[in-house]
C-alpha cells in the first residue's frame, strides 16, 4: 500500500473509532434520560401534585426529558449513518489498494518473465 493510501486508511479508522466513542456516549446519555423520564412518570403517578402549577411543572419537566431523548435518538441515527459511510469508504479504499497490489505483482511477474526470455 502506498503511503498516501496508508494515511487515508489511518484517518478513516480514526474517524470510525471517534464515531464509535461518540455513539457510546450518546447511547449512555439516552439511557440516563430514559431513566429520568421513568422516575418523573412514576412520581406523577404515585403522588399527584396538590396544585395545578406543580403538576404543570412536572409535566413540563417530562416533556423536556422526552424531547431530549428524541434529540439523542436522532444523533444516534446520524452517527450510525456516518459510521456506515466511513466503513464503505474504508472498504473501497482497501479494495483499491488490494487491486493495486495485485497489479503491481502482475507487473513484476511480467518483467521477470521478460528478463528470462
Amino acid at each position: 500500500m502506498s503511503a498516501a493510501c496508508n494515511s487515508s486508511v489511518a484517518k478513516l479508522r480514526n474517524r470510525a473509532d471517534t464515531l464509535e466513542r461518540e455513539r457510546i456516549q450518546i447511547t449512555l446519555a439516552l439511557e440516563r434520560a430514559q431513566i429520568k423520564a421513568s422516575v418523573i412518570r412514576e412520581g406523577i403517578e404515585k403522588q399527584p401534585c396538590a396544585s395545578d402549577l406543580a403538576a404543570d411543572a412536572q409535566f413540563n419537566k417530562l416533556i423536556m426529558v422526552e424531547e431530549l431523548q428524541m434529540k439523542f435518538q436522532k444523533r444516534i441515527h446520524r452517527n450510525i449513518a456516518a459510521s456506515e459511510e466511513v466503513q464503505e469508504e474504508l472498504a473501497c479504499l482497501l479494495d483499491l489498494s488490494r487491486d493495486d497490489g495485485i497489479e503491481e505483482v502482475r507487473g513484476r511477474s511480467s518483467l521477470a518473465e521478460q528478463r528470462h526470455q
